[in-house]
């Protein structure tokens, strides 16, 4: 009996050690499976109820845990889910998905780095909420260190429009890229052999500008110090329309009321190709050319006459006339803002301006165009001196005077002051005028 039980006792601890034993899987490591995407929220998350919460569980495992074109599809689910509500982007940010994101940067395999940029540009589209939250988790160091491998063109062209859109209109992440050290390699990926990556290149030097920000000048400085603009002067000539475009646009904000910035892409050749772009086929490159130059021209309350000359001098105001009828009304628009400024207090390009039959377009854009149009026009034609004899004669011809002052009763506010102020320029000597004004 003894014996019996010592037996039993033995039988009791080999299931005891068995049962303590870790579980190993007996299949080869390359048949191991990896988990499956489940619906419970990664450690240190938020837990989140309901369906929408639930469905943006299992994209954020699969992001974390699936094969490239898994993940991807995933990316695009979850920025989709991320753009349609406020609520669905908080779930997105609590499961983590900017840490998951980055991470993915960080991989050895370049197709997923590729991917995740792409990611981070798709997400950094949904607010500023998520900007913030991807330059929080510390994607701008790894996308910075992604746009200077010479290996692929495709993840420098992701991981630049993924600057591009972590600095849109957004002042913080602005300044922690430039302070990564983004602004040289960018400005190199404007001379890259693939227009697609200058054409990001451009847009994120563009943002990183910040205009509208109150440290904008600071920050035109420190993109033209990194030697941007006569690389961006380059890609104005590319072949590539999209490049072209990128580059008017980020030439356009380094100039604004900057004067140094504007000399500089005077000098570096920029005016005569702009207004070669005025005739581009695309419709974004003219608006863009035209802006451009209309920056040049002016500054604050003051005039760059040097570059109000060569402007003209490069055959711009038949262009610009010619622009004011074209079926985009944004570029008719546009090419009148730069007319009033290449003719600010300049009778020698305004007397240009005049020949080439400026006044009879403009007064065609009061009469028939938008608010928007009219105002520019009313505007354009103020920065005509009343003094000179063919000048009065021309806006009589051209019926401007009457044309203004009809404008003085539209619904328009600023349509009505900008017809104001031009009488009160052009036709201030006559008795009719005056009383108009008056009202």
């Amino acid at each position: 009996q003894q014996q019996q039980q010592q037996q039993q006792q033995q039988q009791q601890q080999q299931k005891t050690q068995q049962q303590q034993q870790p579980y190993r899987s007996t299949a080869p490591p390359a048949q191991q499976r990896k988990p499956r995407p489940s619906s419970r929220p990664p450690a240190g998350s938020t837990d989140s109820s309901g369906a929408a919460g639930g469905h943006i569980a299992v994209q954020v495992e699969i992001l974390r845990l699936g094969e490239l074109v898994e993940r991807q599809a995933a990316i695009r689910e979850l920025a989709t889910l991320a753009a349609d509500s406020a609520d669905q982007r908080r779930l997105v940010l609590q499961w983590n998905t900017p840490a998951y994101l980055t991470k993915m940067l960080e991989e050895d395999q370049m197709d997923f780095r590729e991917l995740a940029a792409a990611g981070v540009s798709a997400l950094a589209l949904c607010g500023a909420d998520v900007q913030a939250a991807l330059a929080k988790a510390g994607a701008i160091p790894a996308l910075v260190k992604l746009i200077q491998d010479d290996s692929a063109s495709t993840a420098r062209r992701a991981s630049a429009a993924a600057i591009r859109n972590l600095a849109d209109s957004h002042n913080r992440n602005q300044n922690i890229i430039a302070q990564a050290g983004a602004l040289a390699p960018l400005v190199r990926l404007l001379k890259d052999s693939d227009a697609a990556v200058q054409a990001e290149a451009s847009g994120a030097l563009n943002n990183l500008a910040g205009e509208g920000t109150a440290s904008f000048y600071e920050k035109q400085v420190r993109i033209a110090r990194a030697g941007a603009i006569p690389a961006l002067v380059k890609v104005l000539r590319s072949p590539e329309g999209e490049a072209r475009h990128s580059a008017a646009v980020a030439l356009s904000t380094l100039a604004t009321d900057n004067v140094d910035n504007q000399v500089a892409i005077a000098q570096a050749g920029a005016i005569p190709v702009l207004v070669r772009l005025l005739s581009d086929e695309r419709s974004l490159v003219r608006e863009q050319a035209a802006a451009a130059l209309g920056n040049l021209a002016f500054y604050q309350q003051e005039t760059n006459r040097g570059n109000q000359v060569a402007i003209v001098e490069a055959g711009a105001a038949p262009i610009l006339i010619a622009l004011l009828s074209d079926k985009a009304e944004r570029i008719a628009e546009t090419a009148a803002g730069t007319l009033r400024n290449i003719m600010a207090r300049n009778h020698e390009n305004q007397l240009r301006v005049v020949q080439a039959q400026a006044i009879p377009a403009l007064v065609r854009l009061l009469e028939i165009g938008r608010p928007t149009l009219q105002a520019e026009a009313a505007a354009a034609l103020r920065n005509i001196s009343p003094e000179d004899k063919m000048f009065k004669a021309s806006l009589r011809s051209a019926r401007a005077i009457t044309t203004l002052r009809q404008l003085l009763d539209h619904t328009d506010e600023r349509v009505r002051q900008e017809a104001r102020d031009a009488l009160f320029v052009l036709a201030n000597d006559d008795p009719e005028v005056r009383e108009a004004l008056k009202g």
